[in-house]
């Protein structure tokens, strides 16, 4: 008999409405979830376990966000770890420059329903 493993997630979101709905509909995805609210916390979790997937709302690390985005973008993890990077539209431009290059994808939250941010964390999952 076959054993299928679970697919990781991390979601770093500070709305808590709008992660447990990522974090439930993911889970109905056969995903193991963790659900976040702060950077500082996704540092020590991202540092500690491995995830297929991680879905980061940037705004959550202030103007730090895009920093520590890039040095996990770039890190050890880059190559087994996908990554989706929700933003608000007017960082939209700026971050889609840096991630086309870093192989990462972005997403307007305002202009993507859940639904489609799970699909599209499903599409991408190692």
């Amino acid at each position: 008999m076959e054993t299928t493993v679970a697919k990781r997630a991390l979601i770093i979101e500070d709305d808590a409405f709008f992660r447990e709905l990522l974090a439930r509909n993911l889970s109905r995805h056969n995903f193991l979830v963790t659900a976040l609210e702060s950077g500082p916390e996704a540092e020590r979790t991202l540092a500690e376990e491995h995830f297929s997937v991680v879905c980061f709302d940037i705004v959550v690390s202030g103007s730090e966000g895009l920093k520590k985005v890039s040095e996990f973008a770039t890190g050890s993890k880059k190559d087994t770890t996908a990554l989706l990077l929700l933003v608000d539209k007017g960082l939209f431009a700026e971050v889609r420059s840096w991630a086309e290059g870093a192989g990462v994808l972005v997403l307007v939250k305002q202009d993507s329903s859940p639904d489609e941010i799970v699909a599209t964390l499903v599409a991408i999952a190692q």
